[in-house]
C-alpha cells in the first residue's frame, strides 16, 4: 500500500456502514497533496445513492459535519 500511495494511485475495498465496495484513490496534485476518491463500478455501485445527503451524521459520534467542523475550531 505504501508503494501505491507513493506512486499516487491505490485501489481499496471499503466495508463500512455508509460506504462499501471498490474505490480508487488518485493523487491529483503532487504539490498540494490533493487526492480524489473515486467509486469503482462494482456490485455496490449505485449512482442514485448519496450518503453525504441521506446519511449526514457521523457513524462514530452521531454529529453532523458542521458540528464536527465547529468542534475542531475550539
Amino acid at each position: 500500500m505504501s508503494e501505491a500511495l507513493a506512486k499516487g494511485h491505490a485501489l481499496v475495498w471499503l466495508s463500512g456502514e455508509k460506504i462499501h465496495g471498490g474505490y480508487a484513490l488518485q493523487r491529483i496534485d503532487d504539490d498540494a497533496d490533493h487526492w480524489l476518491l473515486i467509486k469503482m463500478d462494482d456490485a455496490a455501485a449505485d449512482a442514485r445513492r448519496n450518503p453525504v445527503s441521506t446519511e449526514p451524521r457521523s457513524v462514530m459520534s452521531g454529529c453532523a459535519l458542521d458540528e464536527i467542523a465547529a468542534s475542531e475550531g475550539e
